[in-house]
């Protein structure tokens, strides 16, 4: 994904990602999921009780930080530590500028740029709720490769926390082809390698 790094920057996958997401009427999972999780912070507050630590497996760009995370931290106002946990660089130092700026320093911020698939590093301590919104089983090596991440999202969040999670069922094979169909989505992909000739030393 990746955001620019100037005006001109031909590497602007998450602007790319954005656009298809809203402009695609077939892809459903993104747009489904904001109010679900808006809809039902107070049921969900209600079930875990405060907690100290909100832990985001795949913390993901601004817009998912500005309608899924902060909107949870508020509801959760007594957590003092937030842990965006990412591959791509600039979502997990986003997510760290965002909450920081939101919340005036009120929160204590751990970025983690890390793959969450694998043990996590330097997870706080205390009573924690760990985020996955966004989950599919047709990205992950299904079942058993999603039994291995929550087995590993347990070890995280340890006994006592809680995980929160939204995850597209469709199992419609056509029906997920037909939601990923787009030139957006294409250019999205292809946005890769604007990334690699900007941040690697490619020569050939």
């Amino acid at each position: 994904y990746s955001t620019q790094s100037h005006k001109d920057d031909p590497v602007c996958g998450g602007i790319l990602w954005d656009l298809f997401v809203v402009l695609h009427p077939d892809y459903y999972p993104k747009r489904n999921q904001i109010p679900l999780i808006n809809n039902n912070l107070e049921w969900l507050h209600s079930i875990t009780g405060d907690v100290d630590a909100v832990l985001d497996f795949g913390c993901g760009g601004d817009e998912a930080i500005q309608n899924q995370a902060i909107p949870l931290l508020k509801k959760f106002g007594k957590a003092s530590t937030y842990m965006p946990i990412d591959l791509c660089t600039s979502f997990v130092e986003g997510a760290t500028a965002q909450i920081k700026t939101v919340f005036d320093g009120s929160i204590k911020v751990l970025p983690s740029e890390s793959d969450f698939s694998k043990p996590i590093k330097g997870v706080p301590s205390g009573k924690k709720l760990g985020l996955f919104f966004g989950a599919s089983t047709n990205f992950e090596d299904f079942p058993e490769g999603m039994q291995d991440l929550l087995a590993t999202f347990r070890k995280a969040v340890e006994t006592g926390g809680y995980l929160a999670m939204s995850i597209d069922t469709n199992l419609d094979a056509e029906s997920v082809r037909d939601s990923y169909s787009h030139p957006l989505h294409g250019q999205q992909l292809l946005n890769i390698f604007h990334r690699l000739k900007r941040d690697l030393d490619i020569f050939g």
